[in-house]
């Protein structure tokens, strides 16, 4: 059993020979240093005209919604109107006794 773990201790050991150091991908500290420089501020002006899309984006999608709506709602009432009319329910009942 010892002899075991000391076989698995040198595979380990000799296993460490193959290891080559990492080296970082190109422009790596450039974008470090870029990234330390940064100011919350710079962020703060450039998410603006980002928002401001978004809020003109959801107000066309609302007046569009309530247009559409509204002009279904009106074509429903004029077409129950002529349905109506049609079939002659402006009468009293449409089980009265005649």
């Amino acid at each position: 059993m010892e002899k075991d773990i000391q076989k698995r201790i040198e595979e380990t050991l000799d296993a460490n020979r193959y290891i080559k150091p990492v080296s970082p991908k190109p422009f790596f500290y450039t974008r470090v240093k870029a990234r330390m420089e940064w100011k919350p501020s710079d962020s703060f002006i450039q998410l603006i005209p980002v928002s401001l899309r978004v809020v003109c984006f959801l107000i066309l999608i609302i007046n569009t919604a309530f247009f559409l709506s509204s002009s279904l709602r009106s074509g429903t009432e004029n077409m129950s109107d002529q349905l109506a009319s049609f079939y002659q329910f402006n009468s009293t009942s449409v089980y009265s006794n005649q």
